[in-house]
């Protein structure tokens, strides 16, 4: 493959028009139609289109594996998101409350705070929901009976916080949506 055909391609790969890769790729050509024409004529040639159609295949390979996010990864992160514990980013202690220090926690942990912001009162924390992570990886492992995946019924909730040592027992009846 020549100069010229090789920098033709590499316009065409970039999303350049045929006749503006035709051209930037130092042809000539009365005007755009025939550039067009001429340019059609060159990506039929069997060289050109093997050369367009490998690049083409690389350069998905190459961005599939810099965005590659598996199945395993998803799992993860919900995995991370349902066992989440608000203690790895605030301390209870003498009936205090202590924010930890953002340098010493754990990424995951961070990414389980949905929000934080400052109030009259002092500093509200949010953190992700841990019930529909739980569902969802649930429903992967195939952990429900079919009929408990109608999103329309409710779903009972137990919850157990230990609070200064005493362990408090809630019960919710949770709906999607």
């Amino acid at each position: 493959m020549n100069h010229r055909e090789l920098k033709f391609c590499e316009c065409i790969l970039a999303g350049t028009t045929q006749h503006g890769a035709y051209k930037k790729a130092g042809y000539k050509a009365k005007n755009d139609n025939v550039a067009a024409v001429e340019a059609h004529k060159l990506l039929k040639k069997p060289k050109i289109a093997k050369y367009i159609a490998d690049r083409r295949a690389q350069l998905s390979k190459q961005l599939q594996e810099e965005t590659l996010v598996t199945k395993r990864d998803v799992i993860l992160e919900l995995k991370h998101l349902g066992f989440s514990r608000i203690s790895r980013v605030l301390s209870f202690k003498g009936g205090n409350v202590t924010l930890g220090d953002s340098d010493e926690i754990d990424d995951k942990d961070l990414a389980a705070i949905e929000s934080v912001r400052e109030t009259k009162d002092g500093i509200a924390i949010k953190m992700h929901d841990k019930v529909q992570p739980l569902i969802k990886i649930g429903e992967h492992l195939g952990l429900f009976e079919p009929e408990s995946l109608d999103p329309d019924r409710p779903r009972t909730v137990n919850v157990n916080v230990h609070v200064y040592g005493q362990k408090r027992d809630y019960k919710f009846n949770v709906t999607a949506g």
